[in-house]
């Protein structure tokens, strides 16, 4: 018999909003700005995100999970920088 927690995924999302929430992006506001990633020479897990600004957007949990997703579905080959520029709303990359 394994007992759950019918709660804990409400009680993650409480915590981590309460914790991070200062830092989310904000519905509906661009934020401009640039990431580079690379491929390392072996390969590996894919895009590794070196740089990232974009103004007026702090770093949360939300931000690394939505540009680590767009980063694996960006064209890339191994051994190569790549920069990205654009725009950041609403968990949407533009650039």
């Amino acid at each position: 018999m394994e007992i759950v927690d019918a709660y804990a995924e409400r009680k993650k999302k409480e915590i981590m909003q309460e914790t991070w929430g200062h830092l989310a992006p904000q519905h509906g506001r661009k934020y401009t700005g640039f990431f580079t990633y690379a491929v390392g020479c072996y390969g590996g897990l894919g895009a590794e995100i070196t740089s990232c600004k974009f103004k007026g957007l702090d770093d949360s949990p939300w931000f690394y999970d939505t540009l680590q997703e767009f980063a694996s579905t960006l064209d890339m080959e191994t051994g190569y920088v790549y920069r990205f520029d654009g725009n950041f709303v609403d968990g949407i990359f533009n650039g």
